[in-house]
């Protein structure tokens, strides 16, 4: 991840939780993209927006299923992030976890999008 977390807990008011670094991701959408499901946890609980979306629309919930990351997935599903959310080009977590084979993602989505 290129936030240093420590950076983060030194911040008083966790004005800095959500800063985007120079690929205009937020510590949580890397700690997302990585499967670092402590450190997202952590973030999410420190008021980290888990909805926040880079210019081209991509959220941490996109970035888990791009990367088969199932348990931040399900993390982030369980703590009100859009598994619905759609980047600039139309393309949401299920369509990226689909391209990327990850079934187990795919599984997952649809059986939260059903329930939506």
């Amino acid at each position: 991840m290129s936030l240093s977390l420590d950076l983060v807990a030194q911040s008083q008011n966790g004005n800095l939780i959500n800063v985007v670094d120079m690929n205009d991701q937020t510590a949580s959408m890397g700690a997302a993209a990585a499967g670092h499901l402590a450190c997202l946890q952590w973030l999410g609980g420190h008021g980290a927006d888990l909805n926040a979306a880079t210019k081209d629309g991509n959220t941490a919930s996109i970035l888990a299923a791009m990367n088969g990351q199932l348990a931040c997935l399900q993390w982030l599903g369980d703590h009100k992030a859009d598994l619905n959310a759609a980047t600039k080009d139309g393309y949401t977590a299920l369509m990226f976890a689909a391209e990327g084979r990850h079934q187990d993602c795919v599984d997952y989505l649809l059986r939260r999008i059903r329930r939506l």
